[in-house]
């Protein structure tokens, strides 16, 4: 009974947000569009926008035209601002095989590549469709048709695979003791930009698809904690039991925000808005900084406050954001980031892991490498809980602040390294840090889960990772061992990877930023902040605008409609 009151009352939770929708968007049709005089798609567009606009073709799970694709377009058309065209694989004269999987690889090519044609010069889409920006959605072996029709040549704009199977050709291997959707060894030159999203249980064959996909393909990789085989795929009324909503709606979510800055090029948070340090020590941000002491038992520590406190007041509490360093310590870049995360509507906060002045040169460090490897070091759990704990001493400081609600810790490098420390030691603190971000941080293990489990057999809190697929410190079996470790302590997280990107790409000036990387990063680390429900000062962040809120909410109340009919 209670399980039916939720959902009655998900479904007008829904239609009110419908209700809401409605009134301030156009509306979205779905029109027939026919081969041979065969019911080959659907394209459904918003009926009173005029002009070219970029698109998506959504291929489901099946081939077929299901309930999940068509809300799927419909979710890119009013967030992404695209079209978007549904096509039934078989009826597009590609092949006369019963089921998708039963297609050989030149025909799972084939109907993509006539999908393409159809939604370029179909008399339809022709004065609808800019024909420069196409991207692709599979789910599944559709995925795995989409990926093989990039590894071919076939020239698109973008594509999206949700959790293809990863059964990758060894390069002397036979054509028949592989599936007909299974992977090359080799891509070859890949042309369009790709999101991956694997499922958690085919991570094995991460770094196979790595090395298949090359140095010169530009693509991310998306991975949550214990997803299965077309975990985003509810089902049409029979159900999927590999379905997890919340982590479908992340996946939904990340779609928009990639197809959005890949047709536009540019991003919601823009993550090259590098604060610069103005004579005299002022920052051109204006919000100036408080200087503060904390303990870390009896050890006196400095720090710095950084918030807009024309905005952040003891009546106008934001969330903390404590950032933790790199191994250079509290530079001017780790100071530019506090005033980053202070623009964004943040407090910024310190994590002053060396004990040294804020702000001094890296030249001027003493010893440098010993204040490394006091902190850190593989498979030392005296370290890594020591480490945890100067983090959260800092933790403790701020969230007793009167114009804070909330804390969440970010690092970059070194200082990632210690976000993952947080993470396993959380058990040991309170457990009341919301979201743990590491950037290019190494992943060293610390903690012996098996001789030293966790409290409640669980990790509090979400982490989510950020890494390079050129950055060896995140990388081969250290990778797979660190997130079997995380998910056999039932925690929550996510890792995003972005290819042909090295350490520390997230540092403005240095011969290893990538722009692409760390505003695609940073866009992803205020989506997961506005899930968790975050306070921030008001009229901070662009992507937690209202303009950036509606298609979110448009986004699930579209999804919420179908998985509860």
């Amino acid at each position: 009974q209670r399980l039916t009151e939720e959902a009655e009352m998900g479904k007008i939770t829904a239609l009110l947000g419908l209700l809401l929708l409605g009134s301030c968007r156009a509306v979205i049709v779905g029109t027939d569009v026919r081969i041979n005089d065969q019911l080959a798609g659907k394209f459904v567009h918003e009926s009173d926008v005029e002009g070219m606009l970029p698109a998506v073709i959504v291929f489901s799970s099946t081939g077929e035209i299901d309930e999940h694709s068509l809300n799927l377009a419909t979710s890119m058309v009013s967030e992404v601002g695209a079209r978007a065209l549904v096509v039934d694989a078989f009826r597009l004269g590609a092949s006369e095989a019963k089921t998708f999987s039963s297609f050989s690889k030149q025909e799972m090519s084939n109907a993509l590549q006539i999908a393409i044609t159809t939604i370029k010069e179909c008399e339809t889409c022709i004065d609808k469709v800019d024909p420069t920006k196409v991207a692709v959605v599979g789910h599944g072996v559709t995925a795995n048709a989409m990926l093989l029709a990039a590894s071919t040549g076939i020239d698109f704009f973008g594509g999206i695979a949700f959790t293809p199977m990863l059964e990758i050709e060894s390069a002397s291997a036979v054509e028949t003791n592989f599936s007909s959707s299974s992977l090359p060894s080799s891509f070859g030159a890949v042309k369009p930009n790709l999101l991956i999203m694997p499922a958690y249980d085919a991570i094995g064959e991460l770094g196979m698809l790595e090395q298949a996909l090359g140095d010169d393909a530009k693509y991310e990789i998306f991975i949550q904690h214990n997803t299965r085989f077309l975990f985003n795929v509810q089902g049409n009324r029979a159900g999927n039991s590999n379905f997890t909503r919340s982590q479908a709606f992340r996946a939904l979510d990340q779609s928009v925000s990639y197809l959005s800055a890949l047709f536009n090029q540019t991003f919601a948070t823009v993550g090259t808005d590098q604060p610069t340090l103005e004579s005299g020590g002022n920052w051109s941000t204006g919000f100036g900084h408080d200087a503060v002491s904390y303990f870390d038992g009896d050890t006196e520590i400095s720090g710095i406050i950084v918030r807009d406190k024309t905005k952040v007041t003891r009546q106008k509490k934001a969330h903390a954001v404590l950032v933790v360093p790199a191994w250079k310590g509290f530079d001017e870049y780790a100071i530019s980031r506090l005033h980053y995360f202070a623009s964004l509507g943040f407090v910024a906060m310190s994590a002053n892991i060396y004990n040294l002045d804020i702000g001094f040169k890296i030249e001027d460090m003493p010893n440098t490498l010993s204040n490394l490897t006091q902190w850190r070091e593989a498979n030392n759990e005296e370290k890594g809980e020591a480490f945890a704990r100067r983090i959260i001493a800092a933790r403790d400081f701020i969230d007793k602040q009167n114009f804070v609600d909330g804390v969440s810790i970010v690092g970059f490098c070194f200082g990632g390294t210690g976000v993952y420390n947080a993470f396993r030691f959380s058990d040991k603190f309170d457990k009341d840090i919301k979201v743990y971000a590491s950037f290019h941080g190494s992943m060293l293990p610390t903690r012996n889960f098996a001789s030293n489990p966790p409290s409640d057999d669980k990790l509090e809190g979400y982490l989510t990772m950020y890494s390079g697929t050129k950055d060896d410190g995140e990388s081969g079996q250290m990778l797979l061992d660190h997130l079997k470790d995380l998910s056999d302590q039932s925690s929550e997280w996510e890792l995003t990877r972005y290819s042909s990107t090295v350490h520390g790409f997230t540092e403005w000036g240095s011969a290893g930023y990538n722009a692409w990387a760390e505003g695609r990063s940073f866009e992803s680390l205020q989506a997961i902040m506005l899930a968790n429900k975050i306070k921030l000062a008001s009229a901070a962040s662009p992507l937690l605008t209202a303009s950036t809120l509606l298609p979110l909410m448009a986004s699930a109340v579209a999804m919420l409609v179908t998985y509860l009919r």
